[in-house]
């Protein structure tokens, strides 16, 4: 199930480079979950995906634009589902946090859709504080913003991938004896995934275990079992990223023997 994930992750990416084969974006989606378990955070980890990608290739300015929008669309297609959770949730655990959240969620989600719209577009990349920073970012989205058939087939795949790591959470939870809804764990899950993009600990470590068992402790949930779950979903991310390291290692091998024999012929000749 998990390599799933990576296999909508890597259809989603698709849609950004059509020119691309499916198997070649998958082996790089498998291969960038390798970086996100050894670099700090997560987007540290799609930074190193698309430079390994782009290595070789004279298209480099549009395979990194496709990165961002791609993280971009994924962050969407995220916080719908989180918002659909927060607003949906029987239970009373987020009390009076119910409103601020779905409204900081539903805030971002609105600035995000905004920036595809030429005068806010040059409003934030002319008098933002991280204009400087995040222009080159700002300027990929809204370039491909404008198609929004595009966008909208990458968000629905991003909110059935959402699901399908939710579901995979669910039945993880389950097998540990702990019982919480499934709605609950649209909020609980958009929280954390957003917060283990912060690039402070290597893999999210120590971040994602204190956000379960953060949030979970509302659920009665005991640290212990919190901590299970957290550890289980990040070793099913370890497995993949072992992999990944396989599969950079044998393509970076098999380059460095390509310049060899080239390199040969050309003495030869």
């Amino acid at each position: 199930l998990h390599l799933c994930v990576f296999a909508l992750a890597a259809i989603k990416w698709k849609v950004f480079l059509p020119e691309q084969s499916f198997v070649t974006l998958f082996r790089f989606t498998i291969i960038g979950q390798f970086y996100s378990v050894i670099l700090p955070g997560q987007l540290l980890g799609e930074v190193a995906k698309a430079y390994r990608f782009s290595e070789g290739k004279s298209e480099k300015a549009r395979i990194g634009s496709s990165v961002v929008i791609d993280k971009i669309t994924g962050l969407t297609g995220l916080l719908i589902v989180a918002v659909v959770g927060a607003i949906c949730t029987r239970t009373a655990v987020l009390g009076d946090w119910q409103i601020a959240i779905s409204a900081g969620l539903i805030a971002t989600l609105v600035l995000i859709f905004s920036l595809r719209f030429k005068g806010i577009y040059s409003f934030v990349t002319k008098y933002s504080p991280f204009s400087k920073t995040l222009s080159p970012i700002i300027t990929s989205y809204h370039e491909y913003a404008k198609d929004t058939g595009l966008n909208a087939r990458a968000v629905l795949i991003v909110i059935l991938l959402q699901l399908l790591t939710i579901g995979i959470t669910f039945i993880f939870a389950n097998a540990l004896g702990i019982t919480i809804s499934l709605f609950d764990w649209f909020w609980i899950f958009g929280l954390i995934s957003i917060l283990v993009l912060i690039p402070i600990t290597i893999g999210g470590l120590g971040l994602r275990e204190g956000a379960f068992i953060s949030l979970l402790s509302f659920f009665a949930v005991e640290p212990l079992l919190a901590l299970q779950l957290s550890l289980s979903i990040f070793a099913c991310q370890v497995v993949v990223g072992i992999c990944g390291a396989i599969l950079d290692g044998y393509g970076w091998v098999t380059s460095q023997l390509r310049v060899k024999i080239q390199t040969e012929k050309g003495d030869a000749s």
